[in-house]
């Protein structure tokens, strides 16, 4: 059934609901408390622009090449970027100390500039915050579940060492 529903950010929309009446009920009562569709895609788009903007320039602080790609491209990217590096140049700022191995590693995703790299692999999780520094060079090594993240990325890394390594 289709209902006319005032919204808090005081536009009118339609909404088609079916179910028990009870629940129409608490559904339009639910829908009134919250903006219309076109209010919150555009303040979930500010607040994603706001974001890209932030981490754009906590990369650029922290020494991360620009990225390259379309305008739309550098901006998602820039985010999901620093999601994955924040945890990485917080725990190894001193980059004489640690393993080397995991020092090249580390050198290695600061060189992946083009924005694609990032969007590709958006779908990895990138919470390491709380994730100890130990246990993350544990997950990198060991190759067991985990933060699949950073076996995943560790792999690509490693694969573009391949050809390399065997030619020594």
């Amino acid at each position: 059934m289709k209902y006319d529903v005032s919204h808090c950010c005081g536009h009118t929309q339609e909404h088609v609901l079916f179910g028990p009446h009870k629940d129409r009920d608490r559904k339009l009562v639910w829908l009134a408390d919250r903006p219309c569709t076109d209010c919150w895609r555009e303040s979930n788009r500010k607040k994603r622009e706001e974001a890209n903007e932030a981490a754009a320039a906590a990369a650029g602080e922290a020494g991360l090449p620009a990225l390259t790609g379309s305008p739309k491209q550098v901006a998602w990217a820039n985010s999901l970027r620093w999601r994955v590096m924040k945890p990485l140049l917080l725990s190894f700022r001193d980059e004489t100390q640690g393993d080397p191995e995991f020092r090249r590693f580390i050198t290695w995703l600061r060189g992946k500039t083009d924005s694609r790299y990032w969007i590709d692999h958006r779908r990895a999780r990138m919470d390491l915050a709380t994730l100890p520094i130990m246990e993350l060079i544990h997950v990198v090594y060991s190759g067991q579940p985990g933060e699949a993240t950073w076996r995943d990325h560790y792999h690509l890394y490693r694969e573009s060492l391949a050809p390399q390594e065997g030619a020594l």
